[in-house]
């Protein structure tokens, strides 16, 4: 149970670390990137061997902060987030949840009156904060400009959750705490949230029996750590490397999560690992001897020779029963080979690599990064790369919304039987990867995998875009279709030989003849009768590699320009989509909903439908893609707010 309360905590303060950190920007950082200071004060409070940190090498203006939301921010007046938390939210959830998502409310409640906001948090004109781990307890700490602000800021969310908190000392320092456990319920953990200052920062972190005083107090921050991460170089590394913006470079470290899994290094993770499995092998025992029966003379010995679940009481079973949860990796053979695996995967890394909020539109672009320091591995990997059409890549084009899936076929196999054979060539000595190796050899999965890509040989990518859409859906009649007056949508199938998909797609429809498509790209109506608005065909055309359906004018006009767009793998996934568009798609439902009625599912209230409205005005297209770069695997987001 305490596993579990630490990890809703971690999950908790990672969120709002990820929501300060996405939420606060800066801009133009080649023009003063010399300014950084990788020792300020804050990262003296980090450990060297946190597992993760987010933040950057500098401070970020507040007035960013503002700078994004604004004028969009309208949709934030239409909710009041003073209230968001009900009678029954209040009574159900633990304290230190319902302390959090007050403190939430509070926040955006501040944030809609950006004249006073930086004042009433208490951080000034600069946020200079951090997210990082103490072992994997997660803590967040913030500079304060103003205590007291802070102070009351607390206040006010305890007062509107209907919270009093205890109280926690170190030293001079005193913290508020916050039980994860529910109200009346019995107390099934000693983890607590915390929240206070210290040396005029705001500290949002966790307590437990596990961490010990003397990481309390790294945590608290009485106490800072031995090697901070003010010593190491590892934030300038990141940030030159990928040109990251110096106030948004942050990191998941892999080697510091294996080395305290495999026992490998004395780091605080493992040591805290290490209290955990300890404290959960006393609960077992004093549970099993609580319900050992007593010997007596009427005692069947053939019944002792089965456990409570069926199974004989070998020595092997009781050597397995009585096994740590991560002995089976802490072998020295294991270390050593995982520890060797890791060291090909590293870190993932997290940054800004544009950001331009004085611009019209703003524009925003962020990566997330699987760093791999294996360059063959890379190189095989890279020709899984299949296609997707440019205009699903662009954030300028502004479909509704749209996916693109790319993948070489005819290359997923062959990479897939290297991959595997790197794997199960190796002579491991560790028992958990050799009987690994054994399951691989024994599925070959490669095999499978090579014969249903083979009956799809050539395919690339395959994509679908809505670029308009009119319509509502009656909520008055149960069951009721929706009412679509029109639609511009295409989808697409690209492939080195189109032609030979098309025939394929014929021997699984019986009686149906293969299609023939004009090789000049002149569209066909679709051979399937499906009912579209206004009597409207659906039209198929050959353009170039790429095999196109499409109702609609806008694109018509797409699939022209798709015809000269040549087969060159570009990525393996994009997600386009404009997010007030979609809105407005949703506003119109939302405006067409019935108040509740009898059983009816609850509908919007005027309050909600508002917010949406208000939503459906912004002007924000974003663009999500997956891809394989040479130094990893590589998530980007590009956006632009008007």
């Amino acid at each position: 149970m305490i596993q579990s309360r630490i990890f809703g905590g971690f999950i908790i303060v990672v969120v709002l670390a990820l929501v300060g950190y996405i939420g606060v920007l800066k801009i133009d950082w080649d023009n003063n990137s010399g300014s950084t200071d990788s020792a300020r004060e804050i990262l003296t409070y980090v450990p060297a061997d946190t597992l993760f940190f987010f933040g950057g090498l500098e401070p970020a203006p507040f007035q960013h902060a503002i700078d994004m939301i604004a004028p969009e921010s309208g949709w934030l007046k239409h909710a009041d987030w003073s209230q968001s938390l009900t009678d029954k939210d209040k009574a159900d959830m633990p304290p230190a949840v319902l302390m959090i998502t007050s403190l939430f409310g509070e926040y955006m409640q501040i944030m809609q009156s950006p004249a006073t906001a930086a004042g009433k948090l208490g951080i000034g004109d600069k946020i200079d904060s951090a997210a990082y781990t103490v072992g994997f307890i997660p803590v967040m700490r913030v500079k304060l400009a103003d205590a007291n602000a802070f102070t009351a800021l607390i206040d006010q969310a305890e007062k509107n959750a209907g919270l009093s908190s205890s109280k926690q000392t170190v030293g001079d320092i005193t913290m508020r705490s916050y039980s994860f456990d529910k109200p009346g319920a019995a107390k099934s953990s000693e983890v607590n949230l915390l929240i206070g200052t210290n040396n005029q920062y705001a500290v949002i972190s966790l307590s437990s029996k596990i961490e010990g005083d003397k990481a309390h107090n790294v945590i608290v921050g009485s106490d800072k750590p031995a090697q901070s991460l003010a010593n190491l170089t590892v934030l300038q590394d990141i940030k030159n490397k990928y040109n990251f913006h110096p106030a948004y470079v942050s990191y998941v470290n892999h080697r510091e999560i294996m080395n305290g899994l495999t026992g490998e290094s004395s780091n605080e993770f493992g040591r805290m690992l290490d209290a955990v499995i300890a404290m959960a092998e006393e609960a077992r025992a004093k549970a099993a001897a609580a319900q050992e029966p007593k010997a007596g003379p009427s005692d069947d010995p053939a019944m002792a020779e089965e456990n409570e679940g069926g199974q004989a009481n070998t020595p092997a079973t009781q050597a397995a029963n009585s096994g740590k949860p991560l002995d089976a990796i802490r072998t020295e053979a294991c270390r050593k080979e995982l520890m060797v695996m890791v060291d090909s995967w590293p870190q993932t890394v997290f940054g800004y690599t544009k950001l331009d909020l004085e611009s019209k539109p703003k524009v925003m672009e962020m990566r997330m990064l699987v760093e791999s320091t294996d360059t063959a591995f890379m190189q095989e990997m890279q020709k899984i790369r299949g296609f997707i059409p440019t205009t699903l890549l662009d954030v300028t084009q502004n479909p509704i919304i749209g996916f693109g899936l790319g993948i070489n076929m005819d290359q997923l196999s062959p990479f897939i039987a290297k991959a595997m054979q790197g794997f199960t060539s190796k002579d491991y000595q560790c028992e958990f990867l050799a009987q690994a190796k054994m399951g691989l050899l024994q599925s070959n999965p490669a095999m499978a995998l090579g014969m249903m890509t083979g009956m799809v040989a050539g395919l690339q990518g395959i994509s679908a875009t809505v670029l308009d859409v009119d319509g509502n859906i009656d909520f008055g009649q149960q069951g009721a279709p929706p009412d679509i007056k029109s639609i511009d949508a295409m989808v697409t199938i690209t492939s080195a030989n189109p032609q030979q998909l098309l025939m394929m797609a014929a021997n699984f429809q019986p009686g149906m003849p293969p299609l023939q498509l004009p090789p000049d790209g002149a569209p066909i109506d679709f051979p399937m009768p499906i009912p579209l608005p206004n009597g409207e065909s659906i039209k198929l055309a050959l353009k170039g590699n790429h095999i196109v359906a499409y109702v609609g004018e806008r694109s018509a006009k797409l699939a022209e320009k798709l015809a000269a767009e040549t087969l060159q793998p570009n990525g393996m996934f994009a997600f386009n989509m404009d997010f007030g568009k979609y809105m407005k798609m949703v506003a119109n439902i939302a405006q067409n909903a019935p108040q509740t009625e009898g059983n009816k599912p609850a509908a919007m209230t005027d309050q909600e439908k508002e917010m949406i409205k208000a939503m459906s005005s912004m002007k924000m297209q974003f663009v999500e893609s997956f891809d394989i770069d040479p130094n990893g695997i590589a998530f980007d987001v590009k956006m632009t707010m008007e």
